[in-house]
């Protein structure tokens, strides 16, 4: 819900209210500034009709901000990122390797652009990014995962309460059933379905130079 503050002149009337709308946090744990807006009411407006007014415009404005709405010509991409996933999770719309693995994403993202206000990023940005990611993903790309143990894949896989997995693989991976059967085998696959398997398991994946929790990651 929206705060609304009363502002006082030095007479100690009131001459409008500023409405606040929180956001949650960045990456860093910090908590995000507040969208602000500030209502006037009209002059000879009842104190009934002001509530009703106030209370219309905070939650129009509560809305504006969900929906990303908002002008800020302040906010850089980073946080406007954090703040859409933080929605998508607090709403319910994402699962929770979801927003795991949009996280991680997000952190090759913010190298890019996520340091630039939204009102200033302009094509060229993007391309550079993109060409950016392209060669991170080349790099990437020649490496390979190795299981470490099926059976404990399979263990970790019933624990979740994966009853099918197949359904596993194809629905919450997002992997073909191949890669998967090529996997238990002791075959390699690669590291970025490694990271899908890990991902829709929950799995510790925060150093993919060396190894993980279920891989051994080899050029």
């Amino acid at each position: 819900m929206p705060s609304i503050t009363p502002r006082k002149n030095k007479d100690g009337d009131i001459i409008s209210y500023t409405i606040r709308v929180y956001h949650g946090y960045d990456s860093k744990g910090k908590r995000l500034k507040p969208y602000t807006m500030t209502y006037k009411p009209a002059p000879n407006m009842t104190v009934k009709q002001i509530e009703k007014e106030l209370n219309k415009q905070a939650v129009m404005f509560e809305e504006q901000c969900k929906q990303g709405l908002l002008g800020n010509n302040r906010q850089k991409f980073g946080a406007y990122a954090e703040y859409v996933i933080n929605l998508k999770e607090q709403s319910g719309e994402l699962r929770h390797h979801t927003v795991v693995r949009y996280r991680e994403l997000l952190k090759r993202v913010n190298e890019g652009i996520g340091h630039i206000k939204l009102s200033d990023i302009r094509p060229q940005h993007l391309n550079a990014l993109y060409e950016q990611l392209s060669k991170e993903g080349l790099r990437r790309s020649g490496t390979k995962a190795i299981l470490k143990s099926s059976e404990r894949l399979n263990e970790i896989i019933s624990a979740k309460g994966f009853t099918n997995k197949e359904i596993f693989i194809r629905e919450y991976a997002g992997l073909s059933c191949s890669t998967y059967r090529k996997a238990i085998k002791g075959e390699k696959i690669a590291e970025n379905s490694a990271e899908k398997i890990a991902n829709a398991l929950d799995v510790n994946i925060n150093n993919w130079n060396r190894t993980t929790d279920l891989f051994h990651l080899k050029l």
